[in-house]
């Protein structure tokens, strides 16, 4: 279980670093933190569930700022 959730999330966060699955890498993200904060909270641990929060909805801010890298991508093309 733990090893599971570490190799998603490490994957996620690699695939996050290329414009074409940087979607896909933050909501995977999003959704594994979601399900972090649900088994928290099936738990009765609302300390955690509520630190968990601000780390679900980061991913979201950053697909809605879109890829940041995209400067670095058109000098490498050149």
């Amino acid at each position: 279980g733990v090893i599971a959730f570490g190799v998603v999330g490490i994957g996620a966060s690699l695939m996050t670093l290329f414009p074409k699955t940087f979607f896909a890498g933050n909501f995977i993200t999003a959704v594994v933190l979601l399900f972090l904060t649900a088994l928290y909270l099936n738990q009765r641990d609302l300390k955690g569930a509520f630190i968990e929060l601000p780390f679900v909805i980061l991913p979201l801010l950053i697909i809605y700022f879109q890829y940041p890298f995209d400067y670095l991508v058109t000098l490498l093309k050149k």
